[in-house]
């Protein structure tokens, strides 16, 4: 599975993604619960990292729901550690108020994510097209980028209906800039570049 997956990833990839998250999180009115949050396909971590700094940058109590199929990428994303280099591009800014500096890492500096940004992501192996499919949770916000690429359509479909079982309603699911596969289904309408609305009845 690893030999076939491109594994490319990085903070705040698709940017317009996080800037939507962004204005949608500013944008909702005062609760008691935290803002849910489920990145389905983690790889190395900075898919759910990147999420959880817009929560605390805005402010807001979240939970992050962080998983992948692959293992080793899994453990990777629970130890936090990314070369300096990559985490440099956040800026400097987010670079001091998100990761600790280290020393080194495989011979080069290496930037920490901080303990308070850490515990709102919870990691879990786990396979999207698993039949032991049991939603338990719902969530604010999906992330299931350059998943269904992998799928044909019946698989893509059937995934697609495991997520509207678990978005609630007006939540958003943010999908790959090159997967059109919500179009059509009947839970979700397009909002945005590539963030998809769920809507109607609970399936």
């Amino acid at each position: 599975m690893n030999a076939l997956a491109t594994r490319v990833t990085g903070f705040f990839r698709e940017e317009h993604d996080f800037a939507q998250l962004t204005e949608r999180v500013r944008a909702m009115p005062r609760r008691a619960t935290p803002v849910k949050l489920w990145s389905c396909a983690c790889s190395t971590g900075e898919e759910p990292y990147s999420a959880a700094m817009v929560l605390r940058e805005v402010g807001c109590a979240g939970e992050i729901l962080a998983t992948d199929a692959e293992p080793e990428a899994l453990a990777a994303a629970r130890r936090g550690i990314y070369a300096l280099e990559a985490a440099e591009k956040l800026g400097e800014e987010r670079l001091r108020r998100h990761f600790f500096m280290r020393g080194e890492r495989e011979g080069g500096a290496a930037a920490l994510v901080r303990t308070e940004l850490r515990a709102m992501v919870r990691f879990e192996q786990r396979n999207l097209l698993d039949p032991d499919w049991r939603p338990v949770e719902r969530f604010d916000f999906v992330f299931c980028r350059n998943v269904m690429i992998y799928f044909d359509r019946a698989g893509q479909r059937r995934l697609l209906d495991r997520l509207a079982a678990v978005i609630a309603p007006d939540g958003l699911l943010f999908l790959g800039h090159a997967e059109a596969s919500a179009l059509g289904h009947p839970s979700f309408v397009p909002c945005g570049k590539t963030a998809y609305l769920r809507c109607g009845p609970d399936p």
